[in-house]
This record gives C-alpha cells, structure tokens and sequence, in this order.
C-alpha cells in the first residue's frame, strides 16, 4: 500500500517520501524534492501541486476525474467574484461519539473522494518513539480482527479508483476516489480499522525492515533529501516538535514494539479524535445518514491532549547554513523571516499574507521575478512562500537560484534593499487577487482540489465559515491590508534564518 508524509505549504496539500512495498508507483505528479525549502516533512515549495502515488483499478473513475479538472478550467472565466452568496456548501455535524463529518456537495457525476482525518501527526511522536505515527500508518493496512491484509487489498482496489494516505506534522488520513454506490464499504473499512486494528509481530518485524529502507532511500543515501528532511527542520525550529523528521530515525524504528504501537493507536484513534471528510456528487442527508450508520456504535474514548513543546520567541538570534553538494549544479539562496502564528490565525490574515507573498515575489509577475529576473537578469528563478503549521511560529521564505555571474552576499543585499522599500503596488495586488479568486472558481468543480482545501483549512483551524466565504473574505481585503502585512513581517528585523546552497568546490 501506498504511504506518504505530507505537510501543508503555501497553501497546498503536499506529500513527501513515496513507498510501496508491493506495487511500483503508477503515477507521479508534477515535483520534486530538489531545492533548499521546505516545512518539515515536505516536497519542494516550488511546486503547487498534490503529489499523488498509486491509482488502482476502475479506469473510468480516473479518467472521469481528469475530465472533471479539464471542465473545471474552461469555467474559469465565466466565475462572478462579487457575488455576496455563501461561496463553497460545506455541511457539518457530528456525532454523539464525537466523529465529526463535513460533507461538501459537488456535481461531479456520481464520483466522490472520501477521507478520514486523525488529529494525530508526526510532532505528536514521543520523542523516544519519533516516527511512530508513520509507522502506525503503514501498519493500518495489515488488516483488523474482522478483515485480513488480502482481503483489504482486494476490497480497496475492486471498488476505489485512487487509494491513499498520508501523515502530516498535525495529522493523519487515509481516503479514496470512487463511485458514492461504494461509499458504504469504504466506510465499513475505515469504521473497522478505527477499533479492530491487528498488530501482529511478524507484520511488525518486517515492516521496520520496510520504513528503514525508506528512510535509507528517501534520506540516508540522498544527501539532498537528508538535508530537505532533516537538517534544515533543525535551525527552523530549535526545541519544537516540529524540529525531528517524521520519517524517524534508524534507532527508532528499530524500537517500535507491538506495545507502542498499541498504545499510540489506542490513543489517538477513536471517533473523538477523528473527522469523516466527504466531497463530491452526494447529498449532506445521504452522506450523514451512511456515517452514522456505520460509525455510531464506536464508543467515544477519554479526552485527548496534545502535547507540544514550542520553540521561546524572540530569541533575536540569526542563523546561517552554509551547504555544499555534488548534487547542486547551482547556487541558491533562502531567506526566512519568522513571525508568531497570530498574524494568519484566521483565513483572511492567511489570504492577506499569501497576497502579500505572491506579489512581492511568488509569481512569474511578481516584483522581485520583474527586477530580478525581466530586468536585471540576476537569477533564474526566485519565488516565495508561507509556511506554517497547526502548532508554533510561521515563516515567509524568499529563494532565488542564481546566475554564475552573480554573488551570492550582493543578492542578499538586494534583496534586503527590496524589502525595506516595500514595492507591493496596488497592481500587484489586485492581479494577485483575481488569481487566487480564479483557483477557487477552479476548485469548486474539482472533488480532488476541493478535499485538499478544506482537510488543510480544517488542520490549520481556521473556521467552517470563514472556508464556506472564502471568496467574499478574498474580497474584502484591501491593499492596506496587505502593505501592513509587507511591513510588519517581512523586514530585517523578523529576519532569521538564510542558506546557502551551492555545489561542491564553489564559493557561495
């Protein structure tokens, strides 16, 4: 089975070391891990897009999706931005156990992608036990007292046409795309797991062998990966739990025992701890009538706390990593300003923010890509984003690949030049807008996009409503809003944490 660590940025639900055991990855999205950026467990932030791994069966559902996205583009245009109507649908209950449900009704031919979300994630691992809950991922898919290893295979595959799961920093989910006539056997499955899961010894012995391998393929023998992973977590966040990989470490996937295991899963899954996320063709009386028919009977465990070391603030500390490799062929630079979660602890402070980002230099028509790329010709590339988790500060990132002719400290220089000016014009903004507006329209016709936004918004706590208003909240914010943004954040002051990254033999 196939099984990932994801984490959330700029936005985007991404997914980082791809594995499976049995079957060979059928299909690879646009990404890859090849750049000096990241948050945590996480691909490359120049990427956008949700890396998926393994497509089973059902041939048609795969392709009706892919129509589903086509059709959702060509509408684009014909999007209203200042309609004062409720934007998305999301409907929300929950039950006397406490399993929440959202369930976003969309018209998309009798598909829909259904999950279920765990508030437990790779920063909620004992530090004894780092990596567990990964572990306990792969684990969910040895079979249960009620349905073995086979049969949960062959299940899966004969009625779903995408299978999946994922551990965050914050969480863990499994879901499926699939025809809603089989939505009642998925949830039988994830209903089963929830309470039935097996953990047999033998399973356990070989899976270590399994996540090592891993480990060894997605870090220890990719010095690039081990730095994405693992090294760069280490001066971002210096005590939180945000700092260790999720992957684990050698000694500790050497320790899991069936006791641990079984520990961890007692006390993070149980239906108090959990949210059935349902999008697609399918009525929010429908959807909640099946989930609780099926999860109702599962008994609500003791409250869950967890528990988080968090890094002090204002340390008015600056760090630099200075990274030489044979694997880099050109020289990179990454600027990182950190700032307290609060300034985008609600969904239009996060929009504000990724204006902000987008239109100083997370576009092709950003600010510095105009100057540094269209005018000046310095660098090759240079981009941005927000990186944040549930949990702890966030941070704006600004990498540039640079030029051969161009010095790594004079870049720095400019860029610091750029951002005390604060450039940020009012058509930077608007264009950022309408762009971002445009994505949502995009969104709503997509089953897949829409999941991922509501699964990232709901882990990021920000409210049920603000995500049904999305665009009227995008609407409502001014450029006032987001030159304060500019000068309040991204300054000299906030200013961190800078690498660079260059190959092997040459200066930086």
């Amino acid at each position: 089975m196939c099984l990932n660590l994801v984490t959330f940025i700029n936005g985007k639900l991404t997914f980082l070391c791809f594995f499976s055991p049995s079957l060979a990855p059928a299909h690879l999205s646009v990404g890859s891990c090849s750049l000096p950026h990241l948050c945590i467990s996480i691909a490359s932030a120049y990427h956008k897009k949700v890396k998926s791994t393994l497509i089973f069966g059902n041939l048609g559902l795969t392709i009706c999706m892919l129509m589903l996205s086509l059709s959702a583009i060509s509408n684009t245009a014909k999007a209203d931005h200042t309609s004062n109507k409720q934007d998305i649908e999301i409907f929300e209950t929950a039950l006397e156990n406490g399993l929440k449900i959202i369930v976003v009704p969309l018209k998309s031919n009798g598909v829909i992608r259904v999950g279920i979300i765990y508030d437990v994630g790779c920063a909620d691992d004992p530090m004894c036990k780092i990596g567990i809950s990964h572990f306990l991922e792969h684990m969910m898919f040895k079979g249960t007292k009620n349905i073995s290893m086979k049969k949960l295979n062959y299940l899966t595959k004969k009625y779903n046409s995408y299978v999946n799961a994922g551990t965050g920093d914050d969480f863990t989910f499994y879901h499926y795309i699939l025809n809603k006539k089989f939505l009642d056997v998925d949830l039988k499955i994830e209903a089963d797991r929830m309470v039935n899961l097996e953990l047999n010894e033998s399973d356990i012995v070989s899976e270590r062998n399994v996540v090592a391998e891993e480990r060894n393929m997605r870090c220890d023998a990719n010095p690039t990966e081990r730095y994405i992973c693992d090294a760069l977590p280490k001066i971002l966040y210096l005590h939180s739990n945000y700092s260790y990989i999720g992957i684990g470490y050698p000694h500790h996937i050497k320790a899991y025992s069936r006791l641990s295991l079984k520990k961890h899963y007692d006390r993070f899954y149980a239906p108090n701890n959990a949210t059935v996320l349902i999008v697609g063709d399918i009525t929010q009386e429908e959807a909640f009538k099946k989930v609780e028919k099926t999860f109702k009977y599962i008994k609500k465990t003791h409250e869950i706390n967890r528990q988080r070391v968090l890094d002090p603030k204002d340390l008015n500390i600056k760090y630099t990593m200075d990274r030489a490799s044979k694997q880099v062929t050109t020289r990179n630079l990454s600027i990182y300003y950190t700032f307290d979660r609060s300034n985008v602890d609600t969904l239009k402070k996060y929009y504000t923010a990724k204006i902000a980002i987008d239109s100083l230099c997370g576009t092709s028509r950003s600010v510095m890509a105009k100057k540094f790329i269209d005018r000046e010709n310095k660098v090759y590339s240079i981009d941005g984003d927000i990186i944040l988790n549930a949990f702890d500060k966030a941070f704006v990132c600004i990498q540039a690949s640079l030029r051969e002719n161009t010095k790594m400290l004079d870049m720095e220089a400019d860029i610091d030049n750029v951002v005390k000016n604060s450039p940020i014009t009012k058509e930077n903004f608007e264009a950022n807008k309408k762009r971002i507006l445009n994505n949502i329209d995009i969104m709503k016709d997509n089953p897949t996009e829409m999941f991922d936004y509501v699964l990232q918004n709901k882990v990021l706590k920000y409210s049920t409503d603000d995500i049904k208003n999305v665009k009227n909240i995008i609407n409502s914010i001014t450029f006032e809003d987001v030159k304060k943004f500019e000068e309040n954040i991204i300054n000299e002051r906030n200013k961190t944490h800078r690498v660079y990254s260059h190959p092997e033999g040459v200066t930086a």
